[in-house]
């Protein structure tokens, strides 16, 4: 957490000397990560901003039940969730990601962990801002390239390709599945 303004606004500094982390040593890091995004959710519960006052509102039993606490509990909700389904997604994207870096000759899936880990904090940090989450994930982006080139030894272009496959891959998937749908769709009432 001490780093986190160098992460932010030197990243190639940054990732150039921090060099491969163990699961436990991230896992602190995003549950501290963690924390900071728990308690943007308290306030804009309270305020009652953006996705938090539709969250609020969707979670309307909590709110009649718990009151003005409604916000602490979406919190606590929401920093579990970040703690263990976010970290769980990231090892999981980054696993997928290390299968690509392979082919590039790239070693050491723990290189890959940092890299993805570390180059998610904006996403947690500002992803809960209306707009600026956009920004968030483009930046979440260029972080992970930025550490997977450092971190691997490689150009960034390899980097680029290592961490936007994977997002193409997914979103032709995506599109090859919902096209299916339709067409099946479009079987059934023709």
């Amino acid at each position: 957490m001490k780093h986190l303004k160098t992460l932010l606004l030197r990243p190639t500094y940054f990732f150039e000397r921090v060099g491969e982390q163990s699961i436990s040593e991230l896992f602190k890091y995003w549950a501290q990560v963690g924390l900071i995004f728990a308690l943007e959710v308290m306030i804009m519960g309270f305020i009652g901003l953006g996705e938090y006052k539709k969250i609020i509102g969707f979670l309307n039993i909590a709110s009649e039940s718990f009151g003005p606490a409604a916000p602490v509990i979406l919190a606590i909700i929401s920093y579990l969730s970040t703690l263990f389904l976010g970290f769980t997604s990231l090892i999981i994207s980054a696993g997928m990601t290390h299968l690509i870096a392979m082919i590039f000759g790239c070693r050491g899936y723990g290189k890959t962990l940092t890299a993805i880990v570390l180059g998610s904090t904006p996403s947690v940090i500002l992803g809960g801002l209306p707009i600026v989450k956009y920004l968030a994930g483009l930046y979440v982006l260029i972080l992970q390239i930025i550490g997977l080139s450092k971190l691997h030894k490689i150009s960034i272009g390899k980097s680029l390709v290592i961490v936007l496959l994977p997002i193409i891959i997914l979103v032709l998937f995506s599109l090859v599945l919902i096209g299916g749908l339709i067409f099946g769709l479009l079987r059934v009432l023709v």
